[in-house]
């Protein structure tokens, strides 16, 4: 005998799968719409047509009386228009008032439901750049003081679910990720532009995406409606998140097209307006609450579930390496670089500068910072500490460990904190200790370190913990071996007591690419490690998490500054994290190619004090022309940076 059940919401996009889900089971049905059933409905056995509107009190309410369980999904479409204040007042009002009108009639049955299970969206948890759960509070972007319109809608939307609980009744928000389904949503906008060949990630994709295949979203809601352990919060996403890069790779796969034309964060929003913000923004949320209840997810991987989606088998076969990235110059031409074959004494980029007063300047030390001999240039030191002066926070960030950025930042007579090890770490110089620690477990790395070790015997092998790094020997044949100083020298199972910062791989370049190859060939296509190239006789492996952009990110989002002012100098693949979250990203003219795509501007290789000229000009210079040219919007350099790009043309 199967359950009766109120639904609202029941003919839009995760209604109607729900509704053919419970149909299925056996359960009935009564259904609440403003227009009379649709065609797909009617006659249905089991479904009973209620006539109303959510957000009006009426005779509608009347139908709650007696059912099992009430669903409600009703609520205007976030993304199904482009914001403005009306379209924004219509989407809280759907939900808000809406679920309003649902607990009152809930507590004016006479024989109330045992269960409400209320939509909600994973848009609660707010920038999530590391695994969060229904445990996590509703997030403030750490310190960010920008509004955030999903984030207070959802806690407002679950708010009013709750006020059901005081009238005996199990009360369920379930958090929806991205839905994958065929016949709306992203999904379907997206399927036209890749099959074709025009789809691909947007910037450089390393934005998490947490998702879920409709038929495993339908399960999630079957276990809040029969379970009565579930109460509160259940996050309605798959197990394993994925970056854009991986999702649009994953979708192109399964349609046999290539999906690797970057699409420019200015043009996402200009194509969207305010919604912008959320199609770029990491959420990496993790259905822990589902699967300590037992729920088996039909598909918990992204090519199992697209093979399912898009009918076919082959989708689910094993990841290959990707096309490499190309930019598309008809969509990339807002964003010139400097070409290829450019002379090293080559100016910046005549574009715009910022649109907003840069507060945070993130510069990579190797290779942008430090000359070719590893000695700072006086104009690059001159230049940080004018630009700190000016209110901009100077952030170094390198693949070394912390203390290698000490000596540095003495010289630059600066404070501000150190990404270190490719991200995993975020210093405080003055202090000695780590702000943050993204950590590898040991078993992985000793798992990482014995891969190596069958792929190249003679590879000589570092791990770093925190400030500190040891090894098991000194191999005067690698190249600068010599002037390497570990904390200790000793079987490297002696280390690995403790949590992991970076494991480090030295060698000839035959060397360091067999051990690439064995690790890109099990752990790393695993994404249970990221590894970071630094030239061809280094190879350095961290935790899954550990990023220069995520770094930027948090130091960011702590200090209150929005992604919009912050800059970010770079020129190695490891820097690609920093310079695509930056929101104006520069690269050095000797930058790898793919950072070089990322940036507005290309600066002068370091020999050149092409972080010097970055910094005088769109940080010390728009600071001080913007002082007396304070706009009537607020925005300080719009009109400082006119005047400069007229006097540029005059010249």
């Amino acid at each position: 005998m199967g359950s009766r059940l109120f639904v609202t919401g029941a003919t839009g996009l995760i209604g109607r799968r729900l509704v053919e889900s419970r149909l299925a089971s056996g359960d009935e049905l009564r259904i609440l719409v403003r227009r009379g059933l649709p065609s797909w409905l009617r006659g249905r056995p089991g479904v009973e047509e209620v006539a109303g509107d959510v957000t009006i009190p009426g005779p509608w309410q009347a139908a709650v009386d007696g059912v099992d369980v009430v669903v409600h999904l009703a609520g205007a479409g976030v993304a199904d228009r482009r914001w403005n204040r009306d379209v924004k007042a219509r989407i809280v009002e759907s939900r808000v008032d809406g679920t309003h009108q649902v607990v009152e009639a809930i507590g004016g049955a006479a024989r109330r439901p045992v269960a409400f299970v209320c939509a909600s969206a994973i848009g609660w948890y707010g920038e999530a750049p590391e695994p969060v759960d229904e445990d996590a509070p509703a997030r403030d972007s750490d310190g960010d003081a920008r509004p955030d319109f999903l984030r207070d809608l959802c806690v407002r939307w679950e708010g009013v679910a709750a006020t059901a609980a005081p009238l005996g009744v199990r009360v369920v928000s379930v958090r929806i990720g991205l839905l994958l389904d065929p016949r709306g949503g992203l999904l379907a906008r997206l399927l036209p532009i890749f099959r074709l060949g025009l789809g691909g990630p947007i910037g450089f994709g390393l934005q998490m995406m947490s998702w879920i295949h409709h038929a495993d979203l339908c399960g999630i809601f079957d276990l809040a409606i029969r379970d009565e352990r579930v109460i509160g919060p259940i996050n309605g996403v798959a197990p394993h998140a994925v970056t854009n890069a991986e999702f649009s790779r994953a979708l192109g796969r399964a349609l046999r097209r290539p999906a690797f034309l970057p699409v420019p964060p200015p043009a996402v929003r200009v194509a969207l307006g305010g919604i912008a913000r959320y199609a770029m923004m990491t959420q990496h949320i993790v259905p822990r609450r589902a699967l300590s209840l037992g729920y088996r997810f039909r598909f918990p991987s992204l090519p199992e579930a697209l093979a399912d989606l898009l009918g076919d088998a082959r989708v689910a076969a094993p990841d290959t390496d990707a096309a490499p990235a190309r930019s598309s110059r008809a969509g990339m031409s807002a964003l010139p670089s400097a070409p290829e074959g450019a002379a090293r004494s080559a100016a910046p980029a005549e574009v715009p500068g910022p649109a907003h007063a840069i507060r945070l300047a993130a510069i990579a030390v190797d290779g942008a910072l430090l000359r070719a001999d590893g000695r700072l240039g006086e104009g690059v030191a001159m230049a940080c500490r004018r630009a700190e002066r000016a209110g901009c926070t100077i952030v170094l960030a390198t693949a070394r460990p912390p203390r290698s950025a000490v000596p540095i930042l003495q010289a630059l007579g600066i404070s501000g904190p150190v990404i270190a090890c490719n991200g995993a770490l975020i210093w405080d110089a003055a202090a000695g200790r780590a702000l943050y620690h993204e950590s590898m477990d040991a078993s992985v790395a000793a798992e990482v370190i014995e891969a190596a070790r069958r792929a190249a015997p003679a590879i000589m092998i570092g791990i770093e913990r925190l400030d500190r790094w040891y090894t098991d020997r000194i191999d005067p044949a690698v190249p600068g071996a010599s002037a390497l100083r570990p904390d200790g020298v000793a079987a490297l199972e002696t280390f690995l007591d403790a949590p992991v910062t970076q494991v480090c791989f030295f060698g000839a370049a035959p060397e360091i690419e067999r051990v690439r190859s064995a690790l890109e060939a099990g752990i790393w296509r695993e994404r249970r490690i990221a590894r970071f190239p630094v030239g061809s006789a280094l190879l350095q492996v961290a935790h899954p998490r550990a990023d220069k952009g995520v770094a930027l990110q948090r130091i960011a989002r702590r200090r209150g500054i929005p992604r919009e002012a912050v800059l970010a100098i770079g020129d190695g693949e490891n820097d690609l994290g920093m310079l695509a979250w930056a929101g104006f990203p520069v690269a050095m003219e000797n930058a790898v190619p793919a950072v070089r795509r990322l940036a507005r501007v290309i600066v002068p290789r370091s020999e050149d004090a092409g972080v010097a000229r970055a910094l005088h000009r769109y940080v010390i210079a728009a600071s001080i022309a913007g002082r007396d040219a304070e706009s009537p919007d607020g925005s300080p350099l719009e009109s400082s940076l006119t005047t400069q790009r007229s006097r540029e043309g005059a010249s």
